[in-house]
């Protein structure tokens, strides 16, 4: 299958829609990902759908990696929206107190 082909099918299948972050675009704005790249693993077959910027954050990540660092990334900022919560919370509670 020419490369055209390829990518008409793709955006066919998943409808124009990153298959990372799953928002759709237009098709100009989607570029073909091997899900297992290419430079580790001979004939990667997989490819899907992805906007120019999940494909560049995935990079040459293996999905395993990718999901890891995207659990990293969550974890960080589950860590920052707890320290506001209980800063705000604090801050709340001082203002509440008369201090």
């Amino acid at each position: 299958m020419s490369v055209l082909k390829e990518r008409l099918q793709l955006l066919k299948d998943q409808r124009n829609i990153c298959q990372y972050c799953e928002k759709r675009y237009r098709s100009n704005k989607l570029s073909i990902d091997h899900v297992f790249p290419r430079s580790r693993v001979k004939g990667a077959p997989l490819k899907v759908l992805a906007c120019r910027t999940c494909n560049m954050f995935k990079g040459t990540l293996m999905p395993v990696e990718f999901i890891g660092k995207l659990e990293v990334i969550l974890g960080n900022i589950k860590k920052l929206l707890h320290k506001e919560t209980n800063d705000a919370y604090f801050i709340d509670n001082m203002h509440d107190n008369g201090s």
